[in-house]
């Protein structure tokens, strides 16, 4: 059902394509598979996953400690869950496509 989805907890959950070594952080592109994210870190000893994280958490405006790394820490395709119970699928969704635009 798309790169956004909702956990069994009723958390949103991102399905991020990670493209690391870019010059900035940003939202490349959103399709049925995955959003993909442009990481201002190289894949090393965790750096581009934390820049990631810090990337998310700018552009949903949510905490980074309410955003997880669940599946794919050491793939680009990954799962980022949001556990705050008041943002939806549709925030995310706006949010993302802002910072796609801008």
């Amino acid at each position: 059902v798309g790169p956004i989805s909702v956990s069994k907890a009723g958390f949103v959950v991102l399905r991020i394509l990670a493209k690391p070594g870019a010059r900035r952080s940003a939202v490349t592109e959103i399709t049925e598979e995955a959003i993909g994210l442009s990481v201002a870190a190289p894949p090393k000893d965790g750096a581009a996953n934390a820049e990631l994280i810090l990337a998310l958490s700018k552009i949903l405006g949510v905490r980074k400690s309410d955003l997880s790394l669940d599946h794919g820490s050491r793939s680009r395709f990954k799962a980022v869950t949001i556990s705050d119970s008041s943002f939806t699928m549709e925030m995310a969704l706006q949010r993302l496509r802002d910072d796609l635009d801008s």
